[in-house]
């Protein structure tokens, strides 16, 4: 009898070794076994502190299709406008969808990587995944179930991965990068040669940041990539197209000048960082 409770002791501490302390508890988890099949319902059901993300309906009917067809999106969405946030919880829904996909995901380093993937992960076990102890750290996150997630920098990259859907993240980490020519050479390189090899026939690829340069990845796909839809969608409405140089109606049907969310930056707020950009 005592043998057998020392082989369950050294058991259970052997698993509390594998289990990666930056997971959240599973007994704080909020627990969403069945949530709405639809990512605008799935997102505040999951996260109830969040809203429902009205604001970005373009990006979510397309966020809501990317496990089903394969989708070549870029989108664009000032910062603090839960760009991020709506796709690391199409992250859970995806998973929740469609059991076994493999998901790659990428942004301008690994550490914020990490940082990022960890809400997905949370989101995940709150819609009752478990992950596999044996593959639960922060790069690579491998379900029970089946599927995972594979976070990494724009250093790192993707060698030997399989995508169905990638993800890719503000690459840029801020102005001064989206600004400098080698950053840029660097992450359309990263773009051709490693996302571009790690996808197949029915893969999605969905990119997404806020614009700092006309020359950016946005832009380098928009000249190269005809099969992407972009969608832009200002902070302010001014009545132009995804690329900001022709007239078009506005994509969340604002008037002239309206903000995204103003309770998040007034029309005030929004006007004077166009005057005095940092």
């Amino acid at each position: 009898m005592l043998q057998m409770v020392t082989r369950i002791q050294n058991q259970e501490k052997r698993l509390q070794r594998l289990r990666p302390t930056q997971l959240i508890n599973a007994e704080k988890a909020i627990k969403v076994l069945e949530p709405p099949d639809n990512l605008m319902e799935f997102i505040p059901a999951v996260s109830p502190q969040l809203v429902s993300p009205l604001h970005l309906q373009p990006i979510v009917s397309l966020l809501e299709k990317a496990h089903l067809e394969p989708l070549r999106v870029a989108f664009h969405v000032p910062p603090q406008h839960y760009k991020s946030s709506t796709v690391l919880h199409a992250v859970a829904y995806w998973l929740k969808q469609k059991l076994g996909l493999s998901i790659l995901y990428g942004t301008y380093n690994q550490t914020q990587a990490n940082h990022q993937i960890l809400k997905a992960q949370t989101y995940l076990e709150r819609v009752g995944f478990t992950p596999d102890p044996r593959m639960a750290n922060i790069k690579d996150y491998q379900l029970l179930e089946g599927g995972n997630i594979h976070a990494r920098g724009r250093e790192v990259g993707f060698t030997g991965l399989k995508g169905d859907i990638i993800a890719l993240d503000d690459l840029y980490k801020n102005r001064a990068e989206a600004s400098s020519p080698a950053v840029r050479k660097d992450t359309e390189d990263f773009f051709t040669d490693v996302v571009q090899t790690r996808t197949h026939e029915a893969s999605s690829i969905i990119v997404f940041f806020t614009r700092w340069d006309e020359n950016d990845l946005i832009g380098y796909i928009a000249k190269n990539f005809p099969e992407f839809q972009i969608i832009r969608i200002p902070a302010l409405a001014d009545g132009m197209d995804a690329l900001g140089k022709n007239s078009a109606p506005d994509p969340v049907g604002r008037e002239m000048g309206e903000p995204l969310l103003p309770h998040v930056k007034s029309k005030e707020t929004l006007e004077k960082l166009r005057d005095n950009p940092a």
